[in-house]
């Protein structure tokens, strides 16, 4: 058995806790520039505004180390976003250069963490797509909000998923509006990570072990979700093309599908 594989089955249980416990180092910052710096004592006990403000910093941290991580793939599935793109949950906007301006008439960014909105409107005007983009403060169910921002059912032509399902609430029903935005013939392009797969037991249990408290650092992020399953459900499709990264084995902490699916017409 290759050394590197060995390697990377004792090492990949060790991730989730070491991230946590740099979530709790930036919660301790966050907490002293709430009280500080913003000096505003009371937001010290808003937990919604705790955790937007902790999970924005510890992002803006990990996000380079995830958008390596996800190379080259996410550049692969980002750039085949066409005509009216939906770009779920993009946060400070690290994968927008991947976005191919030439294909896209109408860009809408849906980021219900505010803490991420002045660094994803640079990010939009550095990489040339401020003028064809709208970024909309809400979740994805929040279908008023949508509509008010000219996104109703069966308006957009792609929706792009980048790690960001783990962290929507009710997984299923979020899906589902999701798929109701696109229209017939509309594809939704994946990359997530995933509870590994049922023969790894051990790495499971694991990952519902550690989900206890991940999700309270990682802005609700919750690395136990069988995604792929959840996508086929969310609605009738016409081509399911989804699987396991390239060099995955389906036994990591935060492994990932990749991949297309196409709205039946």
């Amino acid at each position: 058995m290759p050394l590197p594989y060995i390697f990377r089955r004792a090492i990949d249980p060790l991730l989730p806790p070491a991230v946590i416990v740099l979530g709790a180092l930036f919660g301790i910052y966050t907490s002293l520039h709430v009280l500080l710096v913003e000096r505003k004592p009371s937001l010290a006990l808003n937990l919604r505004h705790w955790s937007d403000a902790n999970s924005a910093r510890l992002l803006r941290y990990l996000g380079p180390i995830s958008y390596k991580e996800g190379l080259p793939v996410v550049p692969s599935i980002v750039g085949q976003a066409n005509r009216v793109v939906v770009d779920v949950g993009p946060g400070t906007g690290q994968n927008l250069r991947h976005f191919d301006r030439e294909k896209i008439t109408k860009l809408y960014l849906i980021e219900p963490n505010v803490g991420m909105h002045a660094e994803l409107e640079a990010n939009l005007r550095k990489d040339g797509l401020s003028d064809i983009a709208t970024i909309i403060c809400c979740g994805v169910q929040d279908t008023m909000t949508l509509s008010s921002h000219g996104l109703s059912p069966c308006t957009a032509d792609s929706v792009v998923t980048v790690n960001v399902l783990c962290c929507v609430p009710s997984q299923e029903s979020a899906c589902k509006s999701l798929y109701s935005l696109l229209k017939p013939g509309g594809q939704w392009l994946v990359y997530e990570h995933v509870v590994a797969e049922p023969k790894y037991p051990i790495p499971r249990l694991l990952q519902h072990a550690y989900n206890i408290v991940w999700p309270f650092f990682l802005g609700g992020c919750n690395i136990k979700r069988d995604t792929a399953e959840v996508l086929k459900t969310a609605g009738t499709w016409e081509t399911v093309d989804l699987g396991r990264k390239n060099g995955e084995g389906g036994w990591e902490m935060l492994g990932h599908i990749v991949g297309k699916l196409v709205k039946t017409m």
